[in-house]
């Protein structure tokens, strides 16, 4: 899983993403499973998603787009090359691309504001969730 890291990591503190079908196929051909290189893709994803500076929501492509892969790459009917093509066309979708606009240098929030939260359980953060859209005015018409 090492080399699924690393190609996170790469991926998701890529600047031009035309890099990342380089970064795919160096890591492939140093024997990182289809798989590996879809978890690698995933997890890459979701860390440009969070450099991202657009304060668009549909930015989650980034996401949706490499799971989809990830199914995809599972299906043993699909030949190897259908599965690679899935892999390498990734960063050029429109909604993927208009991310690279305006990365920020580091992840939002830095991993080092999160770690410094103090901890909650999940069911607090859950109620703390509920207040929060509770709050929001739209939610008074809401049932229940």
């Amino acid at each position: 899983m090492l080399l699924a890291s690393a190609l996170a990591e790469a991926i998701g503190h890529c600047d031009q993403f035309a890099e990342i079908l380089a970064l795919l196929a160096r890591t492939l051909a140093r024997s990182l499973s289809l798989e590996g290189a879809g978890e690698g893709l995933s997890v890459g994803g979701s860390m440009l998603l969070l450099r991202s500076q657009t304060g668009n929501p549909m930015d989650v492509h980034m996401n949706t787009g490499a799971n989809t892969r990830r199914y995809l790459l599972r299906q043993p009917e699909l030949s190897l090359r259908t599965k690679l093509q899935a892999l390498f066309v990734w960063h050029s979708e429109p909604e993927v691309r208009t991310a690279q606009r305006k990365p920020a240098s580091v992840m939002q929030p830095e991993p080092e504001r999160v770690a410094a939260r103090p901890f909650r359980t999940q069911d607090a953060l859950l109620e703390e969730l509920e207040d929060l859209i509770g709050s929001l005015r739209l939610a008074s018409g809401c049932p229940g």
